[in-house]
């Protein structure tokens, strides 16, 4: 792994690189997968990278879908966790997440389950195939959570 790459040094760089990534064939919504209408937001009021869906109108990122949503770790970060799992000959430890990318080692722990989610076995992905494949392929893996909290329902009824 090399650390100087843009996308493991610039947040910027690491969200064009997944998006270059992700929608190679063409942007699309993660929810409707309307592809038609969808248009980049800008201005000040949006945050660098959101999208919306012109049929469904629901805002979207990159991250959604994938290991990155809803994570304040920033893209460069995670980017850097999965090429070094991904690279590694041998098992990467969360401590070694958190002393290489310089985050908490609870922050570590959860990028390393996440990751690892992705890579599992279940996926087709053998340790093999592991090693010669890098990013493309884990950064865009979705994962179901197993427990989902129960529906909120109104208080006081």
């Amino acid at each position: 792994m090399v650390s100087s790459e843009p996308i493991f040094t610039d947040k910027d760089a690491a969200r064009a690189y997944l998006e270059a990534a992700r929608w190679s064939d063409g942007l699309y919504c993660p929810h409707c997968g309307g592809m038609d209408k969808c248009r980049k937001l800008g201005g000040k009021s949006h945050r660098p990278g959101l999208f919306q869906c012109g049929e469904c109108r629901k805002q979207f990122t990159v991250t959604a879908g994938t290991i990155f949503q809803r994570s304040k770790v920033p893209l460069n970060k995670w980017l850097m966790a999965v090429s070094l799992m991904a690279s590694s000959p041998g098992t990467v430890s969360a401590f070694q997440l958190q002393q290489t990318i310089g985050v908490t080692y609870k922050t570590a722990w959860v990028m390393f389950h996440r990751i690892r989610e992705a890579m599992h076995e279940d996926c087709g992905m053998t340790l093999d195939l592991r090693r010669k494949t890098i990013a493309r392929l884990y950064i865009l893996k979705s994962i179901e959570p197993e427990f989902s909290p129960p529906p909120r329902t109104a208080r006081g009824i």
